[in-house]
């Protein structure tokens, strides 16, 4: 068993070529708030997330934006990594997290051997585009309280009187949303005082009005 073997991602790989990655590749953990790499490093090859969670975030102006999150199965550095240059965005452990770290020699070695290798990575630089365009749908077409809105409709699963967290603080929620924590502060309670959400202790909500909430999350 290989720590690529359990990877939806990484299904239709062949033993084989699972074998080959994790043989020469480097497992790493990260503690909660550890980077693993900064905006304008040298790529060095790709980061599997295994488990945890791991934000990427772009600095401007003394302000981060979220330019993705990836949960266990996701990649990070594979933009460098295929057409060069430094890394335009820095990676930071959200939670507790394991990654792999596939070197760009080996990885560029397999790819010549199995096409489906290359394959797999543009399907995943496909699916990161659609995704980022989709982010910046969201932050030119819905108010701040609207992407609050969407967020704790995810966090819940859409369920409602049953407690929740953010699963990050404040401030990370804020870069989530691409917004700053007093706006986001202020977006929470908003929904509060509309009746539409309530805490729950320990830094938990419960949502109070599902539907409500939902043409919230439409503005």
């Amino acid at each position: 068993m290989t720590p690529l073997d359990e990877l939806p991602l990484f299904a239709d790989l062949s033993p084989v070529t699972r074998a080959r990655l994790s043989a020469g590749s480097a497992l790493r953990h990260f503690p909660a708030g550890a980077t693993l790499f900064r905006a304008g490093d040298a790529v060095t090859g790709l980061y599997v997330v295994l488990s945890g969670r791991v934000r990427v975030v772009r600095s401007r102006d003394g302000r981060q934006s979220v330019v993705h999150t990836e949960g266990a199965g996701g990649t990070l550095a594979e933009v460098p990594l295929f057409a060069g240059g430094g890394l335009p965005a820095t990676a930071i452990a959200d939670v507790d997290a394991r990654c792999l770290h596939i070197p760009k020699e080996l990885l560029t070695q397999v790819m010549r051997d199995d096409p489906d290798v290359a394959q797999l990575f543009l399907r995943r630089l496909a699916l990161r585009v659609r995704q980022v365009v989709d982010r910046l749908d969201s932050l030119s077409t819905q108010s701040v309280t609207g992407r609050l809105a969407t967020l704790l409709l995810v966090r819940s699963h859409g369920a409602a009187d049953r407690p929740f967290s953010l699963g990050m603080t404040q401030a990370a929620a804020a870069e989530e949303l691409g917004t700053v924590r007093e706006v986001l502060v202020r977006a929470i309670a908003s929904l509060r005082r509309e009746g539409l959400i309530a805490p729950a202790g320990r830094g938990q909500f419960v949502i109070r009005n599902v539907e409500a909430l939902r043409r919230r999350a439409s503005e």
